[in-house]
């Protein structure tokens, strides 16, 4: 299977990928998460692609190669949504289905809130609707477990930390999910090391606390499918959980032994779960 890099002109700035599979195929579009980039999605490009759909899985702006705004307004969600939907007219002729995982899987569900038009069916991975986080944050553990999204509105320190001893924290937080070997860590140091990387990356909470559009709450329509590992350190079981209501279409599927980075640690019934949702 080819992988092709592809480079983009939307919403004024530029995002780089790799794409694979057929030109003329059902296009799915790859959100990445933090603090991924298209590499993450390693495993399932090729499954995808050799499914026969065409896939492109970009580097979300402030990732790798993609361009980094300066400002903190330039990540926020309605911002950050644009570019999918002007890369989605661009390059798979203005549809195509869509996957997310963490920060991705946020895009994915304010796409398919405010501009369904693009959006095909919806597959979300370890990301929680926004509705469930508003209703889990006090009366569960998130509101401990998200104590970084409020370290993260600091100037510069958050930065420094997360630079300290080459990256040490962001790498010891990998080995636990797409990274568990010196091989996999090594691209993703490049790409932290490069110019205003993790001033972009944290960019995005500090957007997200500062924005009246992340409250957004809208009805899906679009056949939704959310898989999520239980053993997340990050996000609570409780998310999964009363949003029939507001998705519909929605079909849950959880992995007990699973953890944040589920496509990684359930790699193969991801992949054929995908496949499924997709192929129906």
């Amino acid at each position: 299977m080819e992988m092709r890099e592809f480079s983009a002109t939307v919403n004024g700035v530029t995002l780089t990928g790799v794409e694979a599979g057929p030109r003329d195929g059902a296009p799915i579009v790859l959100l990445h998460g933090f603090p991924d980039f298209c590499y993450s999605w390693r495993f399932q490009t090729p499954a995808l692609a050799d499914a026969g759909f065409h896939v492109l899985a970009p580097n979300l702006r402030g990732y790798a190669t993609s361009s980094k705004p300066p400002r903190v307004c330039d990540y926020a969600i309605e911002v950050l949504a644009k570019d999918i939907v002007e890369l989605i007219e661009t390059k798979c002729g203005g549809h195509a289905h869509v996957v997310g995982h963490d920060w991705g899987g946020g895009i994915a569900w304010y796409l398919a809130m405010k501009f369904s038009q693009v959006v095909d069916r919806l597959a979300i991975l370890n990301a929680p609707h926004p509705l469930a986080f508003r209703r889990e944050f006090l009366r569960t553990t998130l509101w401990l477990r998200s104590w970084y999204m409020f370290f993260f509105q600091l100037p510069w320190l958050p930065e420094a930390m997360l630079r300290w001893d080459n990256f040490a924290i962001i790498r010891r937080s990998l080995r636990y999910g797409p990274a568990r070997s010196d091989d996999d860590s090594a691209p993703y140091i490049e790409m932290l090391s490069q110019p205003r990387a993790l001033e972009s990356m944290i960019n995005y909470y500090r957007a997200l606390l500062r924005s009246s559009e992340a409250q957004l709450i809208a009805r899906i329509d679009r056949p939704t499918l959310l898989l999520w590992g239980d053993r997340d350190p990050f996000l609570v079981r409780q998310l999964t959980e009363g949003l029939h209501g507001t998705v519909p279409g929605l079909r849950v599927m959880r992995f007990l032994q699973a953890g944040h980075w589920v496509h990684h640690d359930e790699t193969d019934l991801v992949n054929q779960t995908i496949l499924r949702h997709f192929a129906s």
